[in-house]
């Protein structure tokens, strides 16, 4: 699969009729919106190439490629937790409490405590205030 994304119709079509010709699937975007709008989970070109026009109006493409690899790097630290610190992380940038959490989760507060300091060292992070605005944040 080819992205080719470019505010020029011409050039979209262009490109697309040019790697169609070779047999290859082509989905064409007018803008970066428009391509993150289709791929919300921002895995859209794990298996595929980005054709992107550089200069566009509002987002262009090495902003696009700035965006795409911070989502891959919260990606990746989020994989390092277990999968109940992720649970414990994702409540506490919620808002919620540490005995909060507990009850929802069924665990003593000194489990969470624990869960929630372990997930804060492996994101790197020093408080819940930064855990929600990494968690929360739009990727750059």
């Amino acid at each position: 699969m080819v992205f080719v994304i470019d505010d020029d119709p011409d050039v979209c079509t262009a490109l697309a009729w040019l790697i169609g010709s070779i047999k290859l699937e082509v989905r064409t975007f007018s803008c970066i919106t428009d391509f993150l709008a289709a791929s919300p989970s921002g895995n859209a070109v794990s298996d595929g190439c980005l054709v992107l026009d550089v200069r566009m109006p509002g987002m262009g493409g090495m902003e696009l490629l700035k965006h795409m690899r911070a989502r891959r790097e919260i990606g990746a630290r989020l994989e390092n937790l277990s999968q109940r610190e992720r649970k414990v992380a994702r409540l506490v940038a919620a808002g919620r409490h540490n005995k909060e959490i507990a009850r929802a989760l069924g665990l003593s507060a000194r489990t969470v405590e624990g869960h929630r300091a372990h997930a804060l060292h492996k994101l790197g992070v020093a408080s819940a205030a930064e855990l929600a605005s990494f968690l929360m944040r739009p990727p750059e």
